[in-house]
């Protein structure tokens, strides 16, 4: 393998700067997981879909641990920007780690489309182990593939590339079936709200007497259906939300993977080269670094932001009580 490290030339003040940026990442990504891992540990936080969510926080969690310090620690050191083992590893944690993030989504993505669109079989044990299988996938490929580098860089470069597109082009096609579902169940939720509407008006324009022969009718029964309505509109709406959180981590993923795709694609057909000067290059792969490992600070935000049960847990955790509602004493819920 040719030693080619990515940052040979950088040289301050532009070290200093990103030098921050990689601490206070890590400072923020830590931090910020630890929490989301301390929320999803709880007991009634263990559902399936959390339990997923748990592969991509830890990943986040370990790029605040291992990838940011490392990174800032290389580009602080003039001789460690030079050296092939230094950038090796870091290379090899920042791929497994940010690979495995980008992958895990992927799956989680694939588990609310199952969620959405399959809810007979989610619970089955083929599908279980099916997600098992997953996520210990979106972990091993991204850890052998660094390797790929002594048998040459196209293979190597090929690999990471697929790496990171294939998630994306799972998570588009479930983002556009899973959105397909949501807007079917968004219209059915109106539907039955005007024909619940209608109903009451009627029964309101029945008079007292009509009022009085249909509640002698049958009035438990009318008071189970009701019952079992309001059930399930909450369940509906509870997915509705999960299936929308993949649309917020989708965006982040996809804001934030571009800069390194595009720099890893532009650098394998040696585009760059002609135009670019290989300061200029090795600039724009840090910026590329930065804005790819920031997509672990971002994650725990859209979890606090679009998920409640990680709101919940987080007021649980904190001792936060909500005022204006009545299940403030709550934690996580168990519709998943």
């Amino acid at each position: 393998m040719v030693c080619k490290v990515r940052m040979s030339i950088l040289r301050p003040p532009m070290t200093i700067v990103y030098s921050v940026f990689f601490i206070v990442g890590s400072i923020l990504a830590t931090l910020t997981n630890a929490i989301v891992l301390r929320i999803l540990s709880l007991p009634d936080c263990r559902s399936r879909s959390n339990k997923i969510l748990i592969s991509l926080a830890i990943s986040d969690f370990l790029v605040g641990v291992i990838v940011f310090p490392m990174t800032a620690y290389q580009v602080l050191n003039y001789e460690s920007l030079e050296n092939c083992d230094v950038d090796f590893v870091r290379a090899f944690f920042s791929l497994m780690l940010q690979g495995s993030s980008c992958l895990t989504l992927a799956v989680i993505s694939l588990d609310r489309y199952i969620l959405m669109t399959k809810m007979k079989i989610y619970h089955r044990r083929s599908t279980k182990w099916l997600m098992v299988l997953l996520v210990l996938l979106s972990w091993v490929i991204p850890a052998v593939t660094p390797f790929l580098r002594f048998i040459g860089s196209v293979p190597y470069l090929g690999v990471v590339i697929t790496i990171f597109i294939l998630p994306f082009i799972v998570l588009c096609s479930s983002y556009f079936l899973i959105t397909s579902v949501v807007k079917k169940q968004e219209a059915a939720l109106k539907r039955h709200f005007v024909d619940s509407l209608k109903m009451k008006l009627q029964q309101d324009e029945g008079g007292a007497s009509s009022e009085g022969t249909k509640s002698a009718s049958n009035p438990p029964a009318e008071d189970q259906t009701a019952h079992d309505n309001k059930r399930q509109q909450k369940s509906q709406k509870t997915h509705l939300k999960l299936a929308k959180q993949v649309t917020f981590l989708l965006l982040a993923y996809f804001c934030c993977i571009t800069p390194l795709l595009l720099w890893l694609i532009l650098n394998l057909a040696n585009i760059l080269n002609p135009f670019i000067s290989a300061f200029n290059i090795q600039n724009l792969y840090v910026v590329a670094m930065i804005t790819v490992s920031w997509n672990s600070c971002i994650n725990p935000i859209i979890y606090y932001v679009k998920n409640p049960e990680i709101r919940r847990g987080f007021r649980k955790m904190f001792g936060i009580k909500r005022v204006k509602n009545n299940d403030s004493t709550a934690t996580c819920s168990k519709t998943t």
